[in-house]
């Protein structure tokens, strides 16, 4: 790790101008590594002005000798446990300096907020890399301080007829969302069913709410909230875009292998199918714990792109995040 920038470099954090210049950089970063891009600039405003991110304290843009935007960087926290450093590079902009550089700057702001976290807790940072990023992916894997433990997957679907209709299972029911009546409701299930994922520390309402809910392109009908009496069971929490994408597929632990899931994704892709969205992703974790990665392929899914999660300990102690289903 180094506090200095290669000569000629210069950094700031973002400011409210500059979110035109950042998706030019971003999108050109995911076109790079993913062969293909939805992340809008709309997407990008939704990103810096969520309630629990600081753009001084948590954004830094790197600029080139002659003005240009070649790096933004973004660092954040769940729980005051787990902190994350994203970062996108523009194509042909690697530079193990800058890397090393923004790692600080963000292991350094982790450092300043993990003071709020249990005094027992264990304390990781992780960076979530392209499969296809070589050059970045050398660079952990040089790093004495980061290891691999475990890979994300986006899966997809591309649909050349209707998908099945959903079979739901016997005493199952869907209700349409309305967003004040129900928001905080799915957002506790959500939370709840989610516990059995790998990595799982408690979510956070505000920021959940401003990715979902209070999105300029927010559609409730395109949600599928399966209610068994008036209790929650299975949420799915799809978006449209240029191709559909499921933020959120979770089953109650009592309603699992009972088909719920397949047929939230069936509601889900069917829906879809009649907007002319015919191909659909989501993420899903390469090693999940309650095998939804076979339950997307018994949908028709199949794995379209990987990323790499590598993590560093800040601090020994209590691990508190999911890492295997209790009995």
């Amino acid at each position: 790790m180094t506090n200095t920038l290669p000569e000629g470099y210069q950094v700031r954090p973002p400011v409210e101008a500059d979110l035109e210049s950042m998706h030019v950089v971003t999108e050109a970063y995911l076109l790079a590594c993913y062969g293909e891009s939805d992340f809008t600039l709309d997407d990008m405003r939704l990103s810096w002005s969520s309630p629990t991110f600081d753009p001084a304290e948590q954004g830094r843009l790197v600029f080139d000798s002659t003005g240009r935007l070649v790096v933004t960087a973004h660092f954040w926290q769940q729980a005051y446990m787990n902190y994350n450093i994203g970062l996108d590079v523009l194509p042909g902009h690697e530079d193990a300096r800058i890397r090393a550089y923004l790692l600080s700057q963000g292991e350094t702001w982790a450092r300043q907020q993990m003071v709020q976290a249990p005094a027992e807790a264990r304390i990781y940072l992780q960076c979530w890399i392209a499969g296809k990023d070589e050059e970045a992916n050398r660079w952990y894997r040089e790093q004495p301080d980061f290891a691999e433990v475990r890979r994300s997957w986006e899966m997809q679907i591309e649909m050349k007829e209707a998908p099945p209709a959903p079979v739901w299972p016997e005493g199952v029911t869907l209700r349409p969302f309305v967003p004040e009546r129900d928001a905080q409701a799915v957002f506790e299930a959500d939370n709840e069913f989610f516990r059995d994922h790998w990595g799982y520390l408690p979510m956070d309402y505000d920021r959940w709410r401003h990715w979902s809910v209070d999105r300029p392109d927010f559609d409730p009908s395109l949600w599928v909230i399966a209610y068994a009496g008036e209790q929650i069971v299975g949420v799915a929490l799809p978006k449209d875009g240029e191709k559909g994408w499921i933020n959120d597929v979770a089953v109650a632990r009592a309603w699992r292998g009972k088909g719920l899931g397949l047929a939230m994704l069936y509601q889900a892709f069917g829906e879809f199918y009649r907007r002319g969205r015919y191909k659909v992703g989501l993420g899903v974790d390469a090693q999940s714990l309650t095998g939804a990665t076979r339950l997307y392929e018994r949908a028709g899914m199949h794995i379209a792109q990987e990323d790499i999660i590598y993590e560093k300990e800040l601090r020994a102690g209590i691990d508190m995040s999911t890492q295997a289903l209790e009995v």
